[in-house]
């Protein structure tokens, strides 16, 4: 219970400190050559039920995934010549407005976080030999720091890995 309570801290004070960056209405759309580097996870937050379990997320802060223009690398994935994509999805917003599934699942404002944005930009990973589903999808929250959502919980990761760079 002291996990949950402390991580739903964290949570908050994210969605405070982000709920003032100038970014929030106005997303950037990178170049992806700008987004090349190595990551690492600092932060977990749980957002909603799913199969891993709070220790296995959080035995994940620390660990680092690679996205180059010959090689994506995460903890799952080990990709030669990836094809990266961007995406912007414009925030409905109007009444009655009926937001798919597919979108819900993998965009974290529909999940709680920095609900005041008016756009969500995203990379997209895909295979070489299938660039129609992709394979993972990073929220570019911006130049340093990505989001990914996976089975129930939110990742943060920032540019750099350990001492690598």
């Amino acid at each position: 219970m002291k996990k949950l309570t402390f991580t739903f801290l964290i949570y908050i004070s994210c969605v405070v400190s982000m709920a003032s960056c100038s970014e929030s209405n106005n997303a950037v759309t990178p170049e992806i050559s700008s987004l090349y580097g190595k990551y690492q996870v600092k932060n977990v937050v749980r957002y909603r039920g799913g199969l891993t379990t709070e220790d296995q997320a959080v035995a994940r802060i620390g660990s680092c995934i690679t996205i180059e223009k010959s090689l994506f690398k995460s903890q799952d994935l080990n990709m030669k010549n990836p094809v990266y994509k961007i995406d912007t999805y414009v925030v409905k917003s109007e009444e009655g407005e009926v937001i798919p599934k597919s979108t819900r699942d993998f965009l974290s404002i529909y999940n709680g976080y920095r609900t005041d944005r008016k756009k969500v930009v995203s990379l997209n990973v895909f295979s070489p030999d299938n660039s129609k589903d992709f394979e993972d999808s990073f929220e570019i929250i911006d130049g340093e720091e990505i989001l990914n959502l996976f089975d129930g919980f939110f990742y943060f990761f920032e540019k750099g890995c350990g001492n690598t760079e």
